[in-house]
Protein backbone atom coordinates (compact mmCIF):
# COMPACT_ATOMS: atom_id res chain seq x y z
CA UNK A 1 0.00 0.00 0.00
CA UNK A 2 1.40 3.40 -0.95
CA UNK A 3 2.18 5.99 1.71
CA UNK A 4 1.59 8.85 -0.74
CA UNK A 5 -1.47 11.11 -0.59
CA UNK A 6 -2.87 11.94 -3.99
CA UNK A 7 -5.00 14.97 -4.86
CA UNK A 8 -8.39 14.56 -6.56
CA UNK A 9 -6.94 15.77 -9.89
CA UNK A 10 -3.78 13.96 -11.08
CA UNK A 11 -1.56 14.40 -14.14
CA UNK A 12 0.72 11.53 -15.18
CA UNK A 13 3.57 11.40 -17.70
CA UNK A 14 4.45 7.88 -18.88
CA UNK A 15 7.89 7.21 -20.43
CA UNK A 16 8.32 3.44 -20.02
CA UNK A 17 8.26 0.89 -22.82
CA UNK A 18 4.74 0.61 -24.19
CA UNK A 19 3.05 -2.36 -25.90
CA UNK A 20 -0.42 -3.46 -26.97
CA UNK A 21 -0.18 -7.16 -26.16
CA UNK A 22 -2.53 -9.20 -28.35
CA UNK A 23 -4.55 -11.99 -26.77
CA UNK A 24 -3.16 -14.51 -29.26
CA UNK A 25 -0.75 -14.57 -32.24
CA UNK A 26 -1.97 -13.43 -35.67
CA UNK A 27 -0.57 -14.66 -38.99
CA UNK A 28 -3.43 -13.86 -41.37
CA UNK A 29 -5.17 -10.43 -41.25
CA UNK A 30 -8.24 -11.92 -42.98
CA UNK A 31 -8.82 -14.13 -39.94
CA UNK A 32 -9.12 -11.27 -37.44
CA UNK A 33 -12.49 -11.63 -35.72
CA UNK A 34 -14.70 -8.84 -34.41
CA UNK A 35 -17.20 -8.18 -31.66
CA UNK A 36 -20.81 -7.32 -32.63
CA UNK A 37 -19.87 -3.62 -32.45
CA UNK A 38 -16.97 -4.06 -34.89
CA UNK A 39 -13.92 -4.11 -32.59
CA UNK A 40 -11.14 -6.72 -32.99
CA UNK A 41 -11.54 -9.47 -30.38
CA UNK A 42 -7.75 -9.89 -30.21
CA UNK A 43 -7.18 -6.39 -28.77
CA UNK A 44 -7.18 -6.29 -24.92
CA UNK A 45 -9.80 -3.89 -23.52
CA UNK A 46 -11.19 -2.94 -20.12
CA UNK A 47 -13.85 -0.70 -18.64
CA UNK A 48 -12.69 2.31 -16.65
CA UNK A 49 -13.39 2.28 -12.90
CA UNK A 50 -16.52 4.37 -12.32
CA UNK A 51 -14.78 6.24 -9.48
CA UNK A 52 -12.71 8.05 -12.13
CA UNK A 53 -15.23 10.69 -13.20
CA UNK A 54 -13.12 12.56 -15.78
CA UNK A 55 -10.18 11.20 -17.76
CA UNK A 56 -8.30 12.59 -20.78
CA UNK A 57 -5.36 10.79 -22.37
CA UNK A 58 -2.82 12.24 -24.81
CA UNK A 59 -1.27 9.60 -27.07
CA UNK A 60 2.02 10.65 -28.65
CA UNK A 61 1.81 7.97 -31.36
CA UNK A 62 -0.85 5.94 -33.15
CA UNK A 63 -1.28 2.20 -32.41
CA UNK A 64 1.49 0.03 -33.84
CA UNK A 65 4.02 2.87 -34.03
CA UNK A 66 7.39 3.52 -32.35
CA UNK A 67 7.84 6.88 -30.61
CA UNK A 68 11.00 8.92 -31.11
CA UNK A 69 10.73 11.46 -28.29
CA UNK A 70 14.25 11.97 -26.92
CA UNK A 71 14.94 10.55 -23.46
CA UNK A 72 17.10 12.09 -20.74
CA UNK A 73 20.12 9.82 -21.12
CA UNK A 74 22.53 12.64 -21.95
CA UNK A 75 21.48 15.25 -19.40
CA UNK A 76 23.06 16.14 -16.08
CA UNK A 77 20.19 16.16 -13.62
CA UNK A 78 22.04 18.40 -11.16
CA UNK A 79 22.46 21.08 -13.83
CA UNK A 80 18.72 20.87 -14.45
CA UNK A 81 17.92 21.26 -10.77
CA UNK A 82 20.14 24.36 -10.62
CA UNK A 83 18.79 25.84 -13.89
CA UNK A 84 17.92 29.50 -13.39
CA UNK A 85 15.09 29.60 -15.91
CA UNK A 86 13.14 27.49 -18.39
CA UNK A 87 15.39 28.43 -21.32
CA UNK A 88 18.47 27.17 -19.48
CA UNK A 89 16.59 24.02 -18.47
CA UNK A 90 15.73 23.30 -22.11
CA UNK A 91 19.35 23.63 -23.13
CA UNK A 92 20.38 21.00 -20.57
CA UNK A 93 17.66 18.37 -20.79
CA UNK A 94 16.06 15.82 -23.11
CA UNK A 95 12.46 15.91 -24.32
CA UNK A 96 11.06 14.01 -21.32
CA UNK A 97 12.28 16.48 -18.71
CA UNK A 98 11.33 19.42 -20.93
CA UNK A 99 7.78 18.15 -21.21
CA UNK A 100 7.44 17.23 -17.53
CA UNK A 101 8.94 20.53 -16.37
CA UNK A 102 6.79 22.78 -18.52
CA UNK A 103 3.65 20.86 -17.49
CA UNK A 104 4.63 21.38 -13.85
CA UNK A 105 5.11 25.08 -14.58
CA UNK A 106 1.63 25.14 -16.15
CA UNK A 107 0.23 23.42 -13.04
CA UNK A 108 1.88 25.94 -10.71
CA UNK A 109 0.25 28.87 -12.54
CA UNK A 110 -3.18 27.23 -12.95
CA UNK A 111 -5.40 25.82 -10.23
CA UNK A 112 -6.00 22.48 -11.93
CA UNK A 113 -7.97 21.16 -8.96
CA UNK A 114 -10.72 23.68 -9.74
CA UNK A 115 -10.18 24.36 -13.44
CA UNK A 116 -12.26 22.50 -16.05
CA UNK A 117 -10.28 19.34 -16.79
CA UNK A 118 -10.96 19.43 -20.53
CA UNK A 119 -9.48 22.93 -20.75
CA UNK A 120 -6.35 21.81 -18.88
CA UNK A 121 -6.08 18.68 -21.03
CA UNK A 122 -6.27 20.72 -24.24
CA UNK A 123 -3.68 23.23 -23.05
CA UNK A 124 -1.30 20.48 -21.89
CA UNK A 125 -1.85 18.64 -25.18
CA UNK A 126 -0.82 21.77 -27.10
CA UNK A 127 2.30 22.11 -24.91
CA UNK A 128 3.40 18.54 -25.66
CA UNK A 129 2.69 18.87 -29.40
CA UNK A 130 4.81 22.01 -29.62
CA UNK A 131 7.74 20.45 -27.75
CA UNK A 132 7.60 17.19 -29.72
CA UNK A 133 7.20 18.84 -33.14
CA UNK A 134 10.98 18.98 -33.69
CA UNK A 135 11.06 15.17 -33.85
CA UNK A 136 9.13 15.18 -37.14
CA UNK A 137 11.68 17.23 -39.07
CA UNK A 138 14.52 15.19 -37.53
CA UNK A 139 12.93 11.90 -38.61
CA UNK A 140 12.22 13.19 -42.11
CA UNK A 141 15.93 13.95 -42.42
CA UNK A 142 16.77 10.49 -41.02
CA UNK A 143 14.42 8.93 -43.58
CA UNK A 144 16.17 10.71 -46.46
CA UNK A 145 19.65 9.75 -45.23
CA UNK A 146 18.75 6.12 -44.53
CA UNK A 147 17.11 5.76 -47.93
CA UNK A 148 20.38 6.86 -49.55
CA UNK A 149 22.43 4.48 -47.37
CA UNK A 150 20.15 1.52 -48.11
CA UNK A 151 20.33 2.17 -51.85
CA UNK A 152 24.14 1.93 -51.64
CA UNK A 153 24.55 -0.80 -49.01
CA UNK A 154 21.50 -2.96 -48.07
CA UNK A 155 21.35 -3.76 -44.34
CA UNK A 156 18.51 -5.80 -42.75
CA UNK A 157 18.76 -4.02 -39.37
CA UNK A 158 18.89 -0.63 -41.07
CA UNK A 159 15.93 -1.58 -43.25
CA UNK A 160 13.88 -2.50 -40.18
CA UNK A 161 14.70 0.84 -38.56
CA UNK A 162 13.87 2.62 -41.81
CA UNK A 163 10.43 0.93 -41.93
CA UNK A 164 9.74 2.01 -38.32
CA UNK A 165 10.56 5.63 -39.19
CA UNK A 166 8.37 5.52 -42.31
CA UNK A 167 5.47 4.12 -40.24
CA UNK A 168 6.00 6.88 -37.67
CA UNK A 169 5.92 9.62 -40.31
CA UNK A 170 3.05 8.14 -42.32
CA UNK A 171 0.84 7.78 -39.24
CA UNK A 172 1.64 11.21 -37.81
CA UNK A 173 -1.81 12.54 -38.75
CA UNK A 174 -3.29 9.84 -36.51
CA UNK A 175 -0.85 10.60 -33.67
CA UNK A 176 -0.87 13.19 -30.88
CA UNK A 177 -4.53 12.49 -30.11
CA UNK A 178 -6.32 13.81 -27.04
CA UNK A 179 -8.99 11.29 -26.08
CA UNK A 180 -11.95 11.61 -23.73
CA UNK A 181 -11.75 8.26 -21.96
CA UNK A 182 -14.96 8.49 -19.92
CA UNK A 183 -17.31 9.19 -22.82
CA UNK A 184 -20.36 6.96 -22.50
CA UNK A 185 -19.23 3.64 -20.99
CA UNK A 186 -15.49 4.34 -21.07
CA UNK A 187 -14.19 1.11 -22.62
CA UNK A 188 -10.49 1.37 -23.44
CA UNK A 189 -7.58 -0.41 -25.08
CA UNK A 190 -5.62 -1.96 -22.21
CA UNK A 191 -2.07 -1.00 -23.08
CA UNK A 192 0.88 -2.50 -21.15
CA UNK A 193 3.80 -0.48 -19.74
CA UNK A 194 7.08 -2.33 -19.15
CA UNK A 195 10.37 -1.62 -17.36
CA UNK A 196 13.40 -3.92 -17.20
CA UNK A 197 16.36 -3.85 -14.85
CA UNK A 198 18.38 -1.60 -17.16
CA UNK A 199 15.57 0.90 -17.78
CA UNK A 200 16.78 3.57 -15.42
CA UNK A 201 17.80 7.06 -16.56
CA UNK A 202 21.63 7.20 -16.12
CA UNK A 203 21.32 10.76 -14.87
CA UNK A 204 18.55 9.97 -12.41
CA UNK A 205 16.01 11.99 -14.39
CA UNK A 206 12.34 11.27 -15.05
CA UNK A 207 12.82 9.10 -18.11
CA UNK A 208 11.77 5.42 -17.75
CA UNK A 209 9.01 6.15 -15.26
CA UNK A 210 5.34 6.77 -14.60
CA UNK A 211 5.69 10.26 -13.16
CA UNK A 212 2.92 11.88 -11.16
CA UNK A 213 3.56 15.53 -11.99
CA UNK A 214 1.64 16.69 -8.90
CA UNK A 215 4.75 15.68 -6.95
CA UNK A 216 8.13 17.51 -7.09
CA UNK A 217 10.79 16.76 -9.70
CA UNK A 218 12.43 13.32 -9.14
CA UNK A 219 9.81 12.43 -6.49
CA UNK A 220 6.90 11.52 -8.76
CA UNK A 221 7.70 8.03 -10.08
CA UNK A 222 4.77 5.81 -9.02
CA UNK A 223 5.68 2.72 -11.10
CA UNK A 224 6.79 0.79 -8.00
CA UNK A 225 3.76 2.00 -6.03
CA UNK A 226 1.49 0.48 -8.67
CA UNK A 227 3.56 -2.73 -8.83
CA UNK A 228 3.36 -3.21 -5.06
CA UNK A 229 -0.37 -2.43 -5.05
CA UNK A 230 -0.90 -4.82 -7.96
CA UNK A 231 1.07 -7.68 -6.48
CA UNK A 232 -0.63 -7.30 -3.13
CA UNK A 233 -3.99 -7.59 -4.86
CA UNK A 234 -3.17 -10.85 -6.67
CA UNK A 235 -4.02 -14.28 -5.20
CA UNK A 236 -0.41 -15.41 -5.79
CA UNK A 237 1.71 -12.26 -5.53
CA UNK A 238 4.86 -12.07 -7.63
CA UNK A 239 8.14 -11.01 -6.10
CA UNK A 240 8.02 -7.23 -5.76
CA UNK A 241 10.44 -5.69 -8.24
CA UNK A 242 12.24 -2.56 -7.14
CA UNK A 243 14.22 0.07 -9.03
CA UNK A 244 17.43 -1.33 -10.48
CA UNK A 245 16.23 -4.94 -10.33
CA UNK A 246 13.75 -6.78 -12.55
CA UNK A 247 10.86 -4.36 -12.43
CA UNK A 248 8.01 -5.92 -14.38
CA UNK A 249 4.95 -4.45 -16.07
CA UNK A 250 1.67 -2.71 -15.32
CA UNK A 251 -1.35 -2.16 -17.55
CA UNK A 252 -3.46 0.93 -18.11
CA UNK A 253 -6.17 -0.78 -16.08
CA UNK A 254 -3.69 -1.28 -13.20
CA UNK A 255 -2.81 2.42 -13.31
CA UNK A 256 -6.39 3.69 -13.32
CA UNK A 257 -7.58 1.16 -10.70
CA UNK A 258 -4.66 2.11 -8.45
CA UNK A 259 -5.49 5.82 -8.72
CA UNK A 260 -9.18 5.13 -8.13
CA UNK A 261 -8.18 3.36 -4.90
CA UNK A 262 -6.27 6.52 -3.95
CA UNK A 263 -9.54 8.49 -4.36
CA UNK A 264 -8.43 10.23 -7.54
CA UNK A 265 -11.51 11.33 -9.51
CA UNK A 266 -10.01 13.41 -12.34
CA UNK A 267 -7.08 12.22 -14.45
CA UNK A 268 -4.90 13.39 -17.36
CA UNK A 269 -2.29 11.00 -18.80
CA UNK A 270 0.44 12.13 -21.22
CA UNK A 271 1.53 8.86 -22.86
CA UNK A 272 4.96 9.29 -24.50
CA UNK A 273 5.58 5.56 -24.94
CA UNK A 274 5.76 3.39 -28.07
CA UNK A 275 2.70 1.36 -29.04
CA UNK A 276 3.71 -1.74 -31.06
CA UNK A 277 1.37 -4.73 -31.29
CA UNK A 278 3.13 -7.68 -29.66
CA UNK A 279 2.79 -11.29 -28.53
CA UNK A 280 5.66 -12.59 -26.39
CA UNK A 281 8.84 -11.61 -28.30
CA UNK A 282 7.05 -11.03 -31.62
CA UNK A 283 6.41 -7.44 -32.72
CA UNK A 284 4.06 -7.01 -35.65
CA UNK A 285 4.50 -4.70 -38.63
CA UNK A 286 3.09 -4.20 -42.10
CA UNK A 287 -0.43 -5.24 -43.04
CA UNK A 288 -1.40 -6.72 -39.67
CA UNK A 289 -0.33 -3.56 -37.82
CA UNK A 290 -2.16 -1.30 -40.26
CA UNK A 291 -5.29 -3.45 -40.03
CA UNK A 292 -5.36 -3.30 -36.22
CA UNK A 293 -4.55 0.44 -36.22
CA UNK A 294 -7.40 1.24 -38.62
CA UNK A 295 -9.80 -0.98 -36.66
CA UNK A 296 -8.95 0.74 -33.37
CA UNK A 297 -9.09 4.29 -34.75
CA UNK A 298 -12.11 3.71 -36.96
CA UNK A 299 -14.57 1.86 -34.74
CA UNK A 300 -15.56 4.71 -32.39
CA UNK A 301 -13.12 3.45 -29.76
CA UNK A 302 -10.20 5.87 -30.17
CA UNK A 303 -6.83 4.47 -29.14
CA UNK A 304 -6.44 4.72 -25.38
CA UNK A 305 -10.08 5.29 -24.70
CA UNK A 306 -13.39 6.36 -26.12
CA UNK A 307 -16.93 5.14 -26.22
CA UNK A 308 -18.21 1.64 -26.51
CA UNK A 309 -21.86 0.94 -25.79
CA UNK A 310 -22.82 -2.21 -23.94
CA UNK A 311 -23.24 -5.16 -26.26
CA UNK A 312 -27.05 -5.35 -26.23
CA UNK A 313 -27.50 -1.68 -27.10
CA UNK A 314 -24.83 -1.79 -29.80
CA UNK A 315 -26.31 -4.89 -31.43
CA UNK A 316 -29.66 -3.14 -31.59
CA UNK A 317 -28.22 0.12 -32.96
CA UNK A 318 -25.65 -1.33 -35.35
CA UNK A 319 -27.82 -4.02 -36.89
CA UNK A 320 -30.43 -1.36 -37.66
CA UNK A 321 -28.12 0.17 -40.30
CA UNK A 322 -25.14 -1.06 -42.31
CA UNK A 323 -22.84 1.31 -44.19
CA UNK A 324 -22.04 -0.22 -47.58
CA UNK A 325 -20.80 1.39 -50.80
CA UNK A 326 -20.02 -0.08 -54.20
CA UNK A 327 -21.89 -2.26 -56.71
CA UNK A 328 -25.65 -2.20 -56.18
CA UNK A 329 -25.43 -0.12 -52.99
CA UNK A 330 -27.82 2.71 -52.18
CA UNK A 331 -26.58 6.21 -53.00
CA UNK A 332 -26.51 7.23 -49.32
CA UNK A 333 -24.57 4.09 -48.38
CA UNK A 334 -27.01 3.40 -45.52
CA UNK A 335 -28.89 0.09 -45.60
CA UNK A 336 -31.16 -1.82 -43.27
CA UNK A 337 -30.03 -5.37 -42.58
CA UNK A 338 -32.58 -6.65 -45.10
CA UNK A 339 -31.51 -4.14 -47.79
CA UNK A 340 -27.85 -5.00 -47.25
CA UNK A 341 -28.44 -8.77 -47.54
CA UNK A 342 -30.48 -8.20 -50.72
CA UNK A 343 -27.56 -6.30 -52.30
CA UNK A 344 -25.06 -8.97 -51.23
CA UNK A 345 -27.19 -11.89 -52.45
CA UNK A 346 -27.76 -10.18 -55.80
CA UNK A 347 -24.23 -9.00 -56.57
CA UNK A 348 -21.68 -10.80 -54.35
CA UNK A 349 -23.24 -14.16 -53.48
CA UNK A 350 -20.84 -16.30 -55.58
CA UNK A 351 -17.74 -14.20 -54.86
CA UNK A 352 -18.32 -14.28 -51.11
CA UNK A 353 -18.91 -18.04 -51.17
CA UNK A 354 -15.59 -18.52 -52.98
CA UNK A 355 -13.86 -16.24 -50.47
CA UNK A 356 -15.37 -18.20 -47.56
CA UNK A 357 -14.15 -21.50 -49.03
CA UNK A 358 -10.68 -20.08 -49.87
CA UNK A 359 -10.06 -19.48 -46.16
CA UNK A 360 -10.00 -23.26 -45.72
CA UNK A 361 -7.93 -24.10 -48.82
CA UNK A 362 -4.26 -24.88 -48.13
CA UNK A 363 -3.36 -23.95 -51.71
CA UNK A 364 -4.93 -20.48 -51.28
CA UNK A 365 -3.03 -19.93 -48.04
CA UNK A 366 0.23 -21.02 -49.71
CA UNK A 367 -0.50 -18.75 -52.68
CA UNK A 368 -1.00 -15.82 -50.31
CA UNK A 369 2.27 -16.57 -48.52
CA UNK A 370 4.14 -16.69 -51.84
CA UNK A 371 2.54 -13.41 -52.97
CA UNK A 372 3.56 -11.74 -49.69
CA UNK A 373 7.19 -12.94 -50.04
CA UNK A 374 7.24 -11.73 -53.63
CA UNK A 375 5.95 -8.30 -52.60
CA UNK A 376 8.63 -7.95 -49.90
CA UNK A 377 11.36 -8.81 -52.40
CA UNK A 378 9.99 -6.26 -54.84
CA UNK A 379 9.98 -3.57 -52.13
CA UNK A 380 13.55 -4.41 -51.10
CA UNK A 381 14.70 -4.28 -54.73
CA UNK A 382 12.98 -0.93 -55.16
CA UNK A 383 14.87 0.48 -52.18
CA UNK A 384 18.10 -0.75 -53.73
CA UNK A 385 17.07 0.76 -57.09
CA UNK A 386 17.04 -2.69 -58.66
CA UNK A 387 14.43 -4.71 -60.50
CA UNK A 388 13.17 -7.94 -58.98
CA UNK A 389 11.90 -10.72 -61.20
CA UNK A 390 10.73 -14.17 -60.17
CA UNK A 391 12.82 -17.10 -61.31
CA UNK A 392 11.09 -19.32 -63.83
CA UNK A 393 10.85 -22.13 -61.27
CA UNK A 394 9.24 -19.84 -58.64
CA UNK A 395 6.87 -18.44 -61.25
CA UNK A 396 5.72 -21.94 -62.20
CA UNK A 397 5.12 -22.81 -58.55
CA UNK A 398 3.21 -19.58 -58.05
CA UNK A 399 0.85 -20.17 -60.98
CA UNK A 400 0.41 -23.82 -59.98
CA UNK A 401 -0.80 -22.68 -56.55
CA UNK A 402 -3.17 -20.17 -58.18
CA UNK A 403 -4.72 -22.94 -60.28
CA UNK A 404 -5.04 -25.24 -57.26
CA UNK A 405 -6.56 -22.40 -55.21
CA UNK A 406 -9.13 -21.62 -57.95
CA UNK A 407 -10.08 -25.30 -58.14
CA UNK A 408 -10.42 -25.63 -54.36
CA UNK A 409 -12.42 -22.48 -53.73
CA UNK A 410 -14.99 -23.38 -56.42
CA UNK A 411 -15.78 -26.81 -54.92
CA UNK A 412 -18.54 -27.38 -52.36
CA UNK A 413 -19.08 -23.70 -51.63
CA UNK A 414 -21.59 -22.50 -49.06
CA UNK A 415 -23.61 -19.33 -48.94
CA UNK A 416 -22.19 -16.54 -46.75
CA UNK A 417 -24.07 -15.49 -43.65
CA UNK A 418 -24.43 -11.88 -42.48
CA UNK A 419 -21.11 -11.90 -40.58
CA UNK A 420 -19.14 -13.26 -43.57
CA UNK A 421 -20.74 -10.74 -45.91
CA UNK A 422 -19.61 -7.93 -43.59
CA UNK A 423 -16.07 -9.37 -43.48
CA UNK A 424 -15.92 -9.90 -47.27
CA UNK A 425 -17.48 -6.62 -48.41
CA UNK A 426 -15.74 -4.33 -45.92
CA UNK A 427 -19.10 -2.85 -44.87
CA UNK A 428 -19.38 -1.27 -41.43
CA UNK A 429 -22.06 -1.63 -38.78
CA UNK A 430 -23.93 1.63 -38.21
CA UNK A 431 -24.73 4.61 -40.41
CA UNK A 432 -22.14 6.01 -42.83
CA UNK A 433 -20.16 9.03 -41.69
CA UNK A 434 -20.39 12.23 -43.75
CA UNK A 435 -17.14 11.35 -45.50
CA UNK A 436 -18.79 8.31 -47.08
CA UNK A 437 -21.99 9.92 -48.39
Amino acid sequence: MTTRTFPKTVILSITTHGEIILKEPVTDPTKITFTPYGFPTNIPTFQLDSRIKEFYKFNAVAPGVINYVEGDDEMDVYDIERARDLEELFNESGDVTKINSIIRQYMSSNNIQKKKLYTSAQEISNIVKELASAVISEKKEDEREMKKELSIMPNPDKLEEFIDIVEYLNSHDKSQLLVNCTEKHGYMVNKTYVLGKDDVSPSGGEDWSISCLNFPFLQGDIFNDILIWKNGALPKPDKIRLRGAERGSVSLKDITDFLADQRVTRLIIVDLTCAPFAVDDTYYSGKITRRFRNDILGKEIPYGGGSEDNEDNVKKEHTKYICCTGIGARKSGNHTRKQYLNVMNKHLKKDCSKYKKSLKCKSCKKNQEMATRNFKKQMKAQLEKKTYKMSKKTEEKFFTQIEKCNTCRNKKTRKCDFKKYIEFSGAELGKCSNSLV
